[in-house]
């Protein structure tokens, strides 16, 4: 039996052809196809480009309008890299799958599934010590989605959740 690795990319991809397809058997109709073509690439460089933590510039930037974001810093009384570590236990218990993480630079990217609602979200997060304790800014970005209905908010306090409950004994 074939098994597809990405069923939902090869889903999109069978969706964006077969109107293509209708379309090119009408002659001179060409700007639908330019514009099939258009979208179908910008979705797919999306589903590529989300995963890379160099796109966090981009998503993060001050001139990025076409993001929803939600951000919260909190002061915990732990060390960065005890921090750190349980950060990396904690997010594959939520929705949440870690992309990139870097113990030196107190960096983790993390990003949520692609759902009806959104093409998935990006969550980041910068521990920074602060003396004994650690400041954490925690933000969660919409890709591409100027509204994010909600979820950038549900996927920190979510993640928030889990951690409070895995600390108690």
């Amino acid at each position: 039996m074939l098994k597809i690795k990405y069923p939902r990319t090869a889903l999109f991809i069978l969706l964006a052809v077969i109107p293509m397809y209708f379309i090119m058997k009408s002659p001179g109709n060409f700007i639908p196809i330019v514009f099939v073509l258009g979208m179908s690439v910008f979705f797919l460089s999306i589903l590529i480009i989300r995963n890379q933590s160099w796109f966090k510039p981009i998503l993060l930037g001050k001139w990025n309008f076409f993001s929803d974001r939600y951000e919260e810093t909190i002061t915990f009384d732990l060390d960065a890299d005890t921090l750190f570590d349980k950060f990396l236990e904690v997010l594959p218990q939520t929705d949440l799958r870690i992309r990139y993480a870097d113990k030196k630079k107190g960096e983790i990217m993390a990003n949520s599934k692609i759902s009806i609602w959104s093409f998935g979200e990006n969550v980041y997060f910068e521990l920074v010590p602060v003396g004994e304790a650690t400041q954490v800014k925690i933000t969660s970005t919409a890709l591409f989605q100027a509204v994010a209905w909600g979820k950038n908010e549900k996927n920190v306090s979510s993640f928030l959740h889990r951690f409070d409950k895995s600390l108690t004994i």
